[in-house]
């Protein structure tokens, strides 16, 4: 279970617990799974996060290792500039920490 900001929600995301607006009315019940029209109506009603199932580590770890190829991809032919393998560096350390 995760409860995360509601940006950071994704189509497919299943409710974990029951979900209440920020004046207390119920919005939508546990298991029911989110799609982009349901997260954009969310955040129209001002729900600031949402608690979901955990996603799966396959999913996660496949996110991640994409990401990571592109980010090589987009450094290719820059590992002789020292300024361009520390961004790169970075940039890694960042999209590993994301998917922690």
């Amino acid at each position: 279970m995760n409860t995360l900001p509601l940006q950071k929600a994704r189509p497919g995301d299943v409710l974990a617990t029951d979900l209440t607006t920020p004046e207390g009315v119920f919005a939508l019940g546990k298991g029911a799974t989110l799609s982009a029209s349901v997260l954009a109506r969310l955040d129209k009603m001002g729900v600031a996060s949402v608690t979901i199932r955990s996603r799966s580590d396959d999913d996660s770890a496949a996110a991640m290792n994409t990401a990571l190829a592109q980010l090589a991809a987009r450094f290719a032919g820059c590992e002789t500039d020292p300024i361009l393998a520390e961004i790169r560096r970075v940039a890694e350390d960042h999209v590993r920490l994301r998917f922690e």
